[in-house]
């Protein structure tokens, strides 16, 4: 035991029983009849890290090359998503920001958003997060940056209700006095860093 962390675990209120069905990846590394319940998240895990990780893995903080092409990046996850964990995508987030020299230079080409209660790609019956392709236009094309985005709770085709989400560290905040959702300060950062050789770069 290295005391390294392997992974931040899924979010309250995530399904467990959807993380589990994406541990199909250790049978790409091991075989078909890999047994899952026997993954021995030491050995096991270094040898898919070593084969499998650099082609899906999206862990690179160094985005150089689509910021100065001019590149603008809304990045969402889900609270609720149990596959791709919110704390994994703050994490990232997080470096980001560190490579590039502070929130502020961030930013100017990438935002994230936390969508409450979506779990993993959205759906029927989970928060969704509208019209991304539309704000990613208005600041590409015409330098719009995005500020709060409208989230909504969707079931059987039909909206239930709609709330702003605002741009990460921002979050909504409720203001019982005026009935209305305002944008408030929200914690930064706050999880703990994956070990960084079990998180090599992408191919």
């Amino acid at each position: 035991m290295t005391g390294e962390r392997l992974f931040n675990g899924i979010p309250l209120g995530a399904s467990l029983s959807a993380s589990h069905g994406h541990l199909y990846l250790f049978n790409w590394v091991f075989g078909k009849d890999k047994n899952l319940e026997d993954i021995n998240f030491g050995a096991d895990l270094d040898t898919y890290t070593a084969e499998l990780a650099l082609y899906p893995n999206a862990e690179n903080a160094d985005l150089t090359s689509f910021e100065t092409r001019g590149g603008k990046l809304i990045a969402t996850t889900g609270a609720a998503d149990s596959v791709v964990p919110l704390q994994a995508t703050i994490d990232h987030y997080e470096r980001v920001v560190e490579h590039f020299g502070g929130l502020e230079k961030a930013r100017s080409f990438i935002r994230l958003y936390l969508v409450p209660g979506m779990a993993h790609g959205g759906g029927p019956g989970v928060n969704q997060t509208p019209n991304l392709l539309d704000a990613v236009r208005a600041w590409r094309e015409r330098g719009v940056a995005p500020g709060a985005l409208t989230g909504r709770h969707v079931v059987n085709g039909k909206a239930e209700w709609e709330m702003p989400l605002q741009p990460y560290p921002q979050k909504t905040g409720w203001n019982a006095k005026t009935a209305s959702f305002e944008a408030v300060d929200g914690q930064r950062a706050g999880v703990e860093r994956v070990a960084e050789r079990f998180r090599p770069a992408a191919k």
